[in-house]
């Protein structure tokens, strides 16, 4: 053979076990880095091990952003159902027909209902459901430049989820959009012309209760780093508008006895506190332990309620294991509490929503409505309220319903909202009934007329 032909064939082997040693390990290296990231990832998914923690706020935080593109993309394919188009303001129809379809005047108690819709309107209507006045006031023309907001969002995904109505036909509101975080847009104050008389630019967020001095007890939001998290509140604003002082609803659990509740760092929107009323005056009603100021929370999240000492600020009771998508609970005069149970299925429930009035004494629900099935169902929001004569006012808020039920568990006046579009119905927030002669300015308006 050529030694020169030799001599090329193993240099060309000597190159070739060269190479190859070197693509054998850096193959060699793949395999251990992949393997070694699939057991860590197992590990620090299923294990919780570092870092966990920290994957896991990235990942709360993705969810949230990703969420509110998708709902702003939403808006724009118009060729959806509204429903789909605008989810927790629009939802599938159940009923064909709109406005009152169900009227027992013997039975019912009667009056005017205001409530709010899935935008920045707020109605008054009539037994027949005739509509008496109505306010509605965007969003954008309160706060054009909404500095005090971390987030916002479309004006069509803004509503107001609570109104206050008062005598002289002026209200407040408080202004949520869809997917905000950290929730809550502001509060108003407008007249009975829907004009703004004040605003509060913070966090406002689902309930407020108006106390007889007319100081205001509004739920608010704050976002904190740590977690991150979205810290729950109970603010207290003047009658004019002025914030007087904001009380941590975290720390009223760290520095009480149920501190095991609340972690040190919680993450997202943990407690997601959904309601409030205070008892604004001793009753022999309830236990000894209930005070004048004592507030009354629900925490949808954890599927509990809470009363919060109103000297103290320190959780002093709480319920739960009763609930599956707590809301609205009262105090209610017969000593005992009431609240919208939604029952929701991703909670575990599959009966249904609830209404539970509860006693304090026999520590146990005293009355219950539900029909046991879907009939009467919100898988999001809802509202009641115990009327004069015992019925409650119900709001079956995400199929756009008002019912009247009595203490004997029947629907004695039925109200469908009128914003139905194809298969879609419009939400209803909350609803309150007022006696006629409480609002003197619906007789005015006559008057005017």
């Amino acid at each position: 053979m050529n030694p020169f032909f030799l001599l090329m064939n193993m240099k060309f082997s000597r190159k070739l076990l060269k190479y190859w040693d070197i693509t054998l390990s850096i193959t060699c290296a793949v395999l251990l880095i992949v393997g070694g990231s699939f057991i860590w990832g197992y590990l620090v998914s299923e294990q919780h091990i570092f870092p966990y923690p920290f994957v896991q706020k990235i990942q709360t935080a993705l969810g949230a952003n990703l969420e509110r593109v998708k709902q702003q993309r939403a808006v724009q394919e118009k060729d959806q159902p509204l429903h789909d188009r605008f989810k927790n303001l629009w939802f599938p129809a159940n009923d064909s027909r709109t406005g009152v379809v169900i009227y027992d005047s013997a039975k019912c108690c009667s009056g005017l209902t205001f409530f709010t819709t899935h935008t920045t309107k707020a109605c008054l209507i009539d037994m027949e459901g005739n509509l008496i006045h109505e306010w509605f006031l965007p969003f954008g023309e309160v706060w054009p430049n909404p500095t005090h907001l971390l987030d916002t969002v479309s004006e069509l995904l803004i509503y107001w989820r609570k109104a206050h109505l008062f005598p002289n036909g002026d209200i407040l509101a408080i202004y949520e959009g869809v997917g905000q975080s950290p929730y809550g847009g502001g509060l108003v104050k407008i007249n009975k012309d829907s004009q703004l008389i004040w605003k509060v630019s913070v966090n406002a967020h689902h309930d407020l209760d108006v106390a007889p001095d007319g100081r205001i007890f509004v739920l608010t939001h704050q976002y904190k780093k740590e977690g991150p998290h979205i810290a729950d509140a109970v603010t207290i604003v003047s009658k004019d508008g002025k914030i007087l002082n904001t009380i941590s609803i975290y720390d009223a659990f760290r520095n009480s006895k149920y501190a095991h509740m609340v972690p040190f760092e919680p993450v997202g929107d943990y407690l997601h506190t959904n309601s409030i009323e205070v008892l604004f005056k001793d009753t022999n009603r309830f236990p000894v332990w209930l005070a004048a100021g004592d507030i009354l929370l629900t925490h949808r999240n954890k599927n509990l309620a809470s009363i919060m000492d109103g000297k103290t600020h320190r959780i002093k009771w709480i319920l739960g294991g009763l609930f599956a998508g707590l809301h609205d609970g009262d105090f209610l005069e017969d000593g005992t509490l009431a609240f919208f149970d939604d029952g929701r299925p991703n909670f575990g429930g599959n009966a249904g929503s609830r209404i539970v009035a509860y006693d304090l004494f026999e520590k146990k629900p005293v009355w219950v409505y539900s029909t046991g099935d879907n009939r009467f169902y919100s898988e999001v929001r809802g509202s009641q309220q115990k009327l004069p004569n015992g019925n409650y006012l119900i709001t079956e808020a995400a199929r756009g319903r008002l019912i009247e039920v009595t203490p004997q568990k029947e629907v004695v006046w039925k109200y469908v909202t009128p914003w139905l579009s194809g298969e879609s119905v419009g939400l209803l927030n909350t609803a309150e009934r007022y006696e006629r002669h409480s609002l003197p300015f619906v007789e005015t308006k006559k008057r005017d007329l």
